[in-house]
């Protein structure tokens, strides 16, 4: 993070200010009663992993992966989720253009942020041999 880290009152507002935006959300979302739960735990699904998917198979795979370009993309994803699932475009289930365009904000946004902790390649490059030797 950059600045000044957050102070446990600031994390405790930052926390209830996300779950009452969740639940604004989850509340325009049940006033339309054509939906069906099963539609709805899709709608969801579709959203977390369009949001979180990209990131964490970059975080595991891609050392360059910067928390500017993980922040970037989980909005990304999460934006172009909700937005295809609202309008249905070509029929196309909502997570896979979520995933893919965050994706593509991760890589392109974490290309052009500076990595500031060099302690991230050496333990990405650590846990790399460690694991090509379990391997062998």
């Amino acid at each position: 993070m950059t600045g000044k880290e957050l102070t446990p009152k600031q994390q405790v507002v930052y926390g209830r200010l996300g779950v009452l935006i969740v639940a604004v959300v989850a509340g325009l979302l049940a006033l339309d009663t054509d939906n069906s739960i099963l539609d709805l735990v899709g709608f969801a699904w579709a959203g977390f992993g369009s949001a979180f998917g990209p990131i964490i198979l970059l975080a595991l795979f891609w050392n360059k992966l910067t928390s500017a370009g993980a922040l970037s993309g989980m909005i990304t994803g999460a934006v172009v989720s909700f937005t295809w699932g609202q309008f249905g475009w070509l029929g196309l289930y909502e997570i896979v253009p979520g995933f893919i365009l965050a994706g593509l904000v991760a890589i392109v946004v974490s290309s052009i942020s500076p990595q500031k902790d060099q302690g991230i390649f050496q333990e990405f490059e650590t846990m790399t041999n460690e694991m090509e030797q379990i391997k062998n």
